[in-house]
């Protein structure tokens, strides 16, 4: 009991998955690369001298 499907209907329905797949992958790449980035430098404590 098969699905009756041949190498060309696999293929017709394949490849928008595999295509929706790819651009969903860019996606969530991108957006985590602009969480992780850093908003604003890290402040630097002031230097103090000690007398």
């Amino acid at each position: 009991m098969g699905l009756g499907l041949g190498l060309t209907q696999m293929a017709v329905i394949a490849v928008p998955i595999s295509l929706a797949w790819l651009a969903l992958s860019i996606w969530l790449g991108r957006s985590h690369q602009r969480q992780e980035a850093p908003a604003a430098p890290p402040e630097q404590p002031l230097a103090v001298d000690n007398p």
